[in-house]
């Protein structure tokens, strides 16, 4: 159904499955944010920016709008639109007669409208929403979720500071674990208050009953513990690919609590999940404790595997490639490229490889060179400096958004903020050959001049393993040098 707007400007709305990417970026409003519904424009040649800015609008800044141009567009009229669309942030994948002659020529024609369509329009891909991020925009990370997938004895514990993946790891992987067609069943819990003074560990039962009873999994007569269980081995032995996997997020005071309590919920969970061989799977997320409780003495936790830390995405060839992926391409469909590839490096090495806080710098970024003029140089996408990057008004802003970040992560411990103080001390104090980093008895021996009296010392071996700790959740690198030395990561 066409809607006439004037007489050069018609209006509809087509609706068609969500497409999905494989091996190219799709701008989330497009795929998975678009629920397959998109606002049609068709303008001719007369129609003028202005009024196509105003007409947009009404459908939405970030309606994933189409606007088909009944003409062939100048290099000078591209730009301008460019321009336009950016100023009033309006979302738009812009085809004209050229870009269709353009895409009938060659094969792959998706990836190619996309390319050459969303940098003459405002996007921003980039997210700082907590947790449950657009799975376009989630990148790496392929192990982890490999392990968390599995029936194996791996996965069941991920563990990693503030604001800096977990969430979002969980999130991602329920959406693609879920496939209620194949009998597959992926649930996100929050449990950030069970195990605490208001509501019990025991409350787990009544949240696992409550998801599963709103999908036909257990019955409404099932109310105990070992009655939810009994319900749960029934429906998976019913055949086909049936797996219910658990993503239990916030996790800190329940695990704690059993560890008070001799283990009564998680002991019953660990031996459904023996018992069905992992078909039904537990995952616990939290902060730094998860992986000190699963050392604890007689601990279920011991047979969960090997935690999984959420650090930095430069622990391998291939994570350090997902990090440089998500600086470039998303950036690339915003209309903007690096003037040079050092730039990524740097960007990266700011932020820490921290995939949420590329989401940060990268935003933030985003909103403040949207209005500014259009630098010189060919091609569609407008290339980004050094000085925009880390020398621009909004680089203050994006400083702050991190150290704060930073800081939260040194708040889980005030041990972890006295060692990372004492590093920095002796950084500034005059660097050395080995970058301001220090050894296992030089780093002990600085921090204990200033350790409080109310702390629990430590033996250097229990000292180790907190500094590995810190390098797990990316607040100090180890660098290895003989019996291995220890310092500030990047820019901190």
């Amino acid at each position: 159904k066409e809607t006439t707007l004037t007489q050069n400007l018609r209006w509809m709305r087509i609706r068609a499955d969500v497409p999905v990417a494989t091996h190219w970026f799709l701008p989330p409003v497009f795929g998975s944010g678009s629920g397959g519904s998109y606002p049609v424009f068709l303008a001719r040649r007369e129609v003028e920016d202005s009024q196509l800015v105003s007409e947009l609008a009404k459908g939405g800044r970030d309606a994933p709008c189409i606007l088909l141009v009944f003409d062939r567009m100048t290099k000078a009229r591209r730009e301008g639109f460019a321009i336009a669309m950016r100023r009033a942030k309006q979302t738009v994948l812009l085809i004209d007669e050229t870009q269709v002659l353009y895409l009938s020529t060659r094969t792959s024609w998706m990836e190619r409208l996309f390319a050459c369509a969303t940098p003459f329009g405002y996007l921003q891909p980039y997210t700082t929403s907590s947790g449950n991020i657009p799975s376009e925009m989630f990148f790496g990370r392929e192990k982890e979720i490999a392990a968390i997938e599995s029936v194996e004895n791996n996965g069941c514990l991920v563990y990693g500071g503030r604001q800096l993946g977990k969430s979002a790891l969980l999130h991602h992987v329920r959406k693609r674990f879920d496939l209620p067609e194949t009998g597959r069943r992926a649930y996100y819990l929050k449990i950030d208050e069970f195990g605490g003074p208001v509501q019990p560990a025991a409350r787990i039962w009544d949240e696992i009953r409550r998801v599963l009873l709103a999908d036909q999994i257990v019955p409404e007569a099932a109310n105990l513990p070992e009655e939810i269980s009994a319900a749960i081995d029934e429906w998976l032995l019913q055949g086909g690919e049936r797996r219910i996997l658990f993503l239990i997020d916030e996790a800190d005071m329940f695990l704690a609590s059993e560890v008070r309590d001799a283990f009564p919920n998680l002991n019953r969970l660990k031996d459904m999940m023996e018992a069905t061989t992992r078909r039904f799977k537990v995952v616990f997320a939290g902060l730094h404790n998860v992986r000190r409780l699963a050392k604890a003495p007689n601990s279920p936790l011991v047979h969960l595997g090997e935690p999984i830390c959420i650090g930095p995405l430069n622990t391998s060839a291939e994570s350090g490639h997902q990090a440089r992926r998500l600086v470039i391409e998303p950036m690339k469909a915003a209309g903007f490229q690096y003037a040079t590839p050092d730039l990524v490096h740097a960007l990266l090495t700011r932020v820490n490889y921290y995939p949420s806080l590329v989401q940060v710098f990268c935003k933030a970024l985003l909103e403040g060179i949207s209005n500014l003029p259009r630098p010189p140089g060919a091609g569609p996408r407008w290339l980004l400096s050094k000085e925009q990057l880390f020398e621009s008004s909004s680089a203050g802003d994006i400083r702050s958004q991190i150290r704060e970040r930073f800081q939260w992560t040194l708040n889980l411990d005030p041990r972890y903020e006295l060692i990372a103080k004492v590093l920095a001390l002796h950084r500034l104090a005059g660097m050395d050959a080995a970058g301001g980093a220090m050894s296992v008895a030089e780093l002990m021996s600085e921090v204990d001049a200033f350790w409080p009296r109310d702390f629990e010392r430590l033996t250097p071996d229990d000292f180790r393993a907190f500094l590995d700790e810190m390098v797990d959740l990316g607040v100090l690198i180890r660098q290895v040098q003989g019996n291995g030395r220890y310092g500030l990561r990047g820019a901190q």
